[in-house]
């Protein structure tokens, strides 16, 4: 009540009554279904994402628009007539279970399982009959489980007779599953596979029994190998630049490409064998074993990007844009084990998913040239720093020779200055 004072100096009471404001829930913009007990909200949402808004809510005397809103640590609802109440708030990211093709046994420890009822001993992971008595309020119908991507589906095993349940999926309804197993037995829940995480949500869609869950299985198909180039020549050298990681390949050896050795005595690039994985979007050299390379592949794709001297491409580049590439320096293209000048010309381009050479990155020191009336250089190179070379134009062995005081390198019928110009 409040007491006014008039002037002369009658005393007027005023009632006014303060609304009990309520929120029976509070759905976020991922999906998340919050937990609602004494006073507390809690909303999870997974790790490396935004934190979620709030998307929709329902309660008692609350404002159709803002009714429920988060001020920093709290939830505060806004009544009709503008009188407010806050909640504490808990929101907080999940990191998910991201193990593939590996059963994992719950023991109580999980902490990608989010719900309202605690682990049992007897029924693990449960959630209670869809009854509103505070067990949908308090989060004990429903169980989110923050689950990695990359997986066709997830395998639960039921510990408790079959219940009636809504599975959704990162905030989608999967009508196809309806029910959950017999105790002891299995069911799956279909998994997008290129998507990079998985909320799944089992909502318990029964008035009586609570259902439980003993372990799961994210299981991930095999990757199917990719053809990426045909028609290769065993032992030739070509570049590559593919946008996904590659796990696993047939029909190349890779090699990375260092800077080349200044030494007069040694005029090398060096490069270095490469093991699988292969980085996405970096480019590498490679020798070709068979005549076509398959390749498998995991992840996401990303951009092309460097590695020493390479430099690789997810598209193909005409003319204009090798010249764009080069800059200032000077751009080489492989083509049948031979460092072809490309920029500064006409005519020549590069195929999707290669990569090229700038000279300037693999000798900083000497300027590149070429024989008189060509334009093709021979790289000589030397792989993993050891004593044998191996030259870009032939499998033949090496020699070094040493002619009126000036060393030559020569390789079958080709002979190259000390600094791998071709001069015979």
């Amino acid at each position: 009540f409040w007491a006014t004072v008039a002037a002369d100096a009658e005393v007027t009471l005023t009632a006014r009554w303060i609304l009990n404001l309520e929120v029976t829930q509070i759905v976020f913009s991922n999906g998340f279904d919050a937990f609602i007990k004494d006073n507390t909200v809690k909303a999870y949402y997974m790790a490396g994402e935004s934190a979620p808004t709030i998307a929709s809510y329902v309660g008692i005397n609350l404002k159709a628009t803002d009714g429920v809103t988060i001020s920093g640590a709290k939830v505060v609802l806004t009544g009709t007539d503008e009188t407010t109440k806050e909640l504490d708030l808990t929101l907080e990211s999940v990191a998910p279970m991201t193990t593939v093709n590996a059963l994992q046994t719950f023991d109580g420890s999980e902490t990608y399982v989010k719900t309202g009822y605690t682990f049992d001993n007897s029924k693990k992971w449960r959630f209670s009959k869809n009854a509103n008595d505070g067990r949908i309020l308090e989060g004990r119908t429903r169980i989110y489980f923050f689950l990695g991507g990359g997986a066709d589906k997830v395998t639960f095993t039921s510990v408790t007779p079959k219940r009636a349940v809504k599975v959704y999926v990162n905030n989608a309804l999967v009508s196809s599953v309806t029910e959950t197993a017999a105790s002891g037995s299995t069911f799956d829940i279909p998994l997008d596979p290129n998507d990079a995480t998985n909320m799944v949500a089992l909502v318990s869609n029964q008035g009586d029994g609570d259902g439980g869950m003993g372990d799961l299985l994210l299981a991930a198909s095999a990757p199917t190998p990719e053809t990426v180039r045909t028609g290769l020549t065993i032992g030739r050298y070509y570049t590559i630049c593919l946008p996904k990681k590659v796990v696993a390949a047939t029909g190349a050896t890779f090699w990375s490409m260092s800077e080349r050795n200044t030494d007069t005595e040694n005029p090398l690039a060096y490069i270095v064998e490469e093991n699988l994985p292969l980085t996405a979007g970096q480019p590498f050299l490679f020798q070709a074993t068979a005549t076509t390379l398959e390749v498998t592949y995991e992840g996401e794709a990303t951009t092309a990007g460097s590695h020493g001297a390479l430099h690789g491409t997810l598209a193909a580049m005409d003319q204009d844009a090798l010249d764009l590439a080069a800059g200032a320096n000077t751009l080489y293209i492989l083509k049948n084990n031979e460092l072809h000048l490309a920029s500064g010309r006409t005519g020549n381009s590069l195929p999707a998913n290669r990569a090229y050479i700038i000279y300037e990155e693999l000798d900083p020191v000497s300027t590149p040239s070429h024989a008189p009336g060509r334009q093709v250089r021979s790289m000589p190179l030397q792989k993993d720093v050891a004593t044998g070379l191996d030259d870009l134009n032939a499998d033949n062995q090496a020699q070094k020779v040493l002619l009126n005081g000036q060393l030559f390198i020569i390789r079958g019928e080709k002979m190259y200055d000390a600094t791998g110009i071709l001069v015979k």
